[in-house]
């Protein structure tokens, strides 16, 4: 199921990056995704963060202040919900690793600047694509965490890739 959603991703965002001059902007941004016409402003700090940052994404924990402050309902999901243990293993990680116990960041939009430090991380990410039992949503040969719901595919790896490389969230 996750597998054919999720294998072509990487490639289409590689692609495009590609073809873009040195320190462009991309916003990759899933279908039905809303945008709202009021937010002129903060689309700039997005992107003014990941000119600073190389990239910027969006966590599945608690917002921060200034958005905080709109009472907006978030919803929360930690790492350790959605990551099947094949994938945990794959990253030499644990039940107790901080990056498993954290909140688990959103694939389905983030901002890439063309530069080294982002291919590098789609190297990555392309790595990871390459193993099919960590995309799909075949049953973990290695145990799940005991609070596992059900595995997200790419958005794990995605997520812990963004971790590992201390991405801006």
């Amino acid at each position: 199921r996750y597998y054919g959603y999720c294998v072509w991703r990487y490639e289409v965002i590689a692609s495009y990056l590609n073809s873009l001059p040195e320190n462009s902007i991309l916003h990759y941004c899933d279908i039905g995704c809303h945008f709202n016409k009021n937010g002129i402003e903060r689309l700039k700090d997005y992107i003014l963060m990941t000119k600073k940052n190389n990239m910027t994404v969006f966590e599945y924990g608690e917002p921060p202040y200034e958005i905080k402050k709109f009472n907006y309902h978030f919803q929360k999901y930690m790492e350790y919900e959605f990551t099947k243990g094949d994938i945990i293993k794959y990253f030499g990680l644990n039940f107790d690793s901080k990056i498993i116990n954290s909140p688990q960041i959103w694939v389905g939009t983030f901002f890439m600047k063309k530069c080294d430090f982002v291919f590098k991380f789609l190297q990555d990410w392309e790595k990871a694509n390459k193993h099919d039992e960590l995309m799909d949503d075949s049953k973990s040969k290695s145990e799940n965490h005991e609070k596992f719901s059900g595995p997200r595919g790419d958005q794990s790896v995605f997520s812990i890739i963004c971790k590992q490389n201390k991405v801006h969230s």
